[in-house]
């Protein structure tokens, strides 16, 4: 019958995992299970001495053969698990005494001393062998009942017909078929218990349950089924929350007058000094995160300041070499009156030296800008004459190189109250960034789009256009762009002074690559400058436009 539930409760959780030996459970208390097994040893001895239903010459007889088999039972379960482990489970000492005290129990008045302890120590070797079969077949029987009812039993009795006395049985039959009847009658109480068992406890699962939910059984019967919860127990849920979620701030329930409660006050204790240590070294570590940022921002800052001095060297150089060295052409060729190469030389100068003003031009607006002292002078302009204003200063460099410009301005008026010397700053600093990468012969497109909130300017080369990884560092102060380092030349100063001046006017500048090639470079300035609103007007909300800008333009 034991056999049956435990093939139809299934195995505890964790007991056989695939790949690995089974899992041992050990029992919560081993004292008391000792006293339990010692009790029924005890009464055992009534059970087997009291069957004769009389105290006759024959129940001291009875009483030695159960004592000397169950000793034999736990002696032979000893060594088998020293033979085995190299040391003494003692949870098998117990089922081996009992298997010994379930063995003799159908041959006790039949056998002689020689005998029962026999049949003991063979019940005990049977139980160890039985609980490693179901093991193997992976059945979990957490206290040993078949391996020591089942097994031990049916070979005691067997062993009736084996080793008992037929005078003394009285049956009338002869050894062997003892024997035969013996098993006969294990048979039969093995299908008729087994099989009613089994259907029964099949049957009462369909309307009971057998077994309690995965989540009662890791809590513990106990605890899920009686509430019976204790300063242990709640110590050790503590612990196993900590373990799970990591959290040292949780504090374990203190009872004072108790051991459990003593050594929960040294743990809380050690948790708050692991919680500090904790606290302090995340502190140690956001400061030692933040200077290294710090140090990598300023290793930055001077990698860029390096590289913007070399380029600078470089770039006033060529237009003042380019200056001298043309000017002394020209003082040369006055004196043969070559008024061709006279204008061409001239031409020269007079585009170095417009990039050289450039390059000047640029260091005093970052002087400027980093003492906090660039200002703006305010007036109502026309944004097509500033811009037309600056194509026509680039028309020498566009045609040296044989660059067109395709400039739309407005049908009507673009105007609008902005510093228009600055203004033409941010235009210059665009146009000459398209012309730097934009190749010989190529195009660049130049438009003024009215919007409600004020004036969008676009600026389009025919380049490579902007590394992706590049678009939002593009506009920092000595940042250039891959593609200059390559070769384009420029100091990394004019986008950044643009970005300035565009945010001094309210207004915002952004880049993007064009789907059809090329960057496009985008401003908006709004009708009227953040600190002289007009009052009729509702104040540009230029931030959405900077956060939305139209892809291509």
């Amino acid at each position: 019958a034991g056999l049956a539930a435990i093939l139809l409760v299934g195995p505890r959780l964790g007991r056989f995992q695939p790949g690995k030996p089974p899992r041992e459970i050990a029992g919560s208390n081993l004292p008391l299970a000792m006293l339990g097994a010692m009790l029924l040893w005890f009464g055992w001895l009534g059970f087997n001495g009291g069957s004769t239903l009389s105290l006759d010459h024959t129940v001291p007889g009875i009483i030695a053969n159960t004592m000397l088999a169950a000793g034999a039972g736990m002696i032979a379960t000893m060594l088998a698990s020293w033979l085995r482990f190299h040391f003494i489970r003692p949870m098998e000492l117990v089922n081996g005494a009992i298997a010994g005290l379930v063995a003799i129990t159908a041959a006790c008045h039949a056998v002689d001393a020689l005998q029962a302890v026999m049949i003991g120590t063979i019940g005990g070797l049977i139980t160890v062998g039985a609980m490693r079969l179901l093991d193997g077949l992976k059945i979990d029987d957490a206290i040993s009942a078949v391996p020591v009812h089942l097994a031990a039993g049916a070979w005691g009795t067997l062993a009736v017909g084996l080793l008992g006395d037929l005078e003394t049985l009285g049956t009338g039959l002869t050894r062997w078929q003892q024997i035969g009847v013996q098993a006969l009658g294990i048979g039969v109480c093995g299908v008729w218990s087994f099989g009613v068992a089994y259907v029964l406890f099949r049957l009462a699962r369909r309307v009971l349950r057998l077994r309690v939910t995965e989540e009662e059984e890791r809590l513990g019967l106990n605890v899920a089924e009686h509430r019976a919860t204790n300063d242990l127990h709640d110590f050790a849920t503590i612990i196993e929350q900590q373990a799970r979620t990591g959290d040292l701030s949780v504090r374990a329930p203190v009872e004072p007058f108790t051991e459990v409660g003593q050594i929960a006050a040294r743990y809380n204790a050690l948790m708050a000094v692991l919680e500090q240590s904790k606290t302090d070294i995340d502190a140690l570590r956001r400061t030692q995160h933040a200077l290294e940022e710090a140090t990598q921002t300023a290793e930055s800052a001077n990698r860029a300041k390096s590289e913007f001095l070399a380029n600078m060297s470089h770039e006033i150089r060529t237009p003042l070499h380019g200056i001298l060295s043309f000017a002394g052409f020209g003082i040369k060729k006055s004196r043969i009156v070559d008024p061709e190469k006279l204008e061409s030389y001239f031409r020269k100068i007079d585009l170095s030296g417009k990039r050289l003003l450039l390059l000047v031009n640029d260091l005093l607006d970052l002087a400027k800008l980093d003492a906090g002292k660039l200002t703006f002078d305010f007036e109502l302009c026309d944004l097509n004459d500033i811009v037309g204003n600056v194509v026509d200063e680039f028309t020498s460099l566009l045609s040296e190189r044989e660059i067109s410009v395709r400039f739309q301005p407005t049908d009507e008026p673009a105007r609008l109250s902005c510093d228009a010397i600055k203004v033409m700053q941010i235009i210059r600093n665009l146009l000459n960034n398209a012309i730097k990468f934009s190749p010989d012969a190529g195009c660049i497109d130049l438009a003024i789009i009215p919007q409600d909130q004020g004036m969008l300017i676009t600026v389009r080369d025919s380049g490579p256009g902007i590394p992706k990884g590049e678009l939002d560092t593009i506009f920092d102060k000595f940042i250039q762009s891959s593609e200059t380092k390559s070769g384009a030349g420029g100091t990394g100063l004019g986008l950044a002074i643009s970005k300035e001046i565009t945010q001094g006017h309210g207004g915002c500048i952004w880049a993007e690559n064009h789907p059809e090639g090329g960057a496009v470079f985008k401003v908006h300035l709004p009708l009227q400058p953040p600190d002289t609103p007009d009052a009729d007007d509702p104040a540009p909300d230029t931030h959405a436009l900077c956060e939305l800008p139209t892809a291509g333009g």
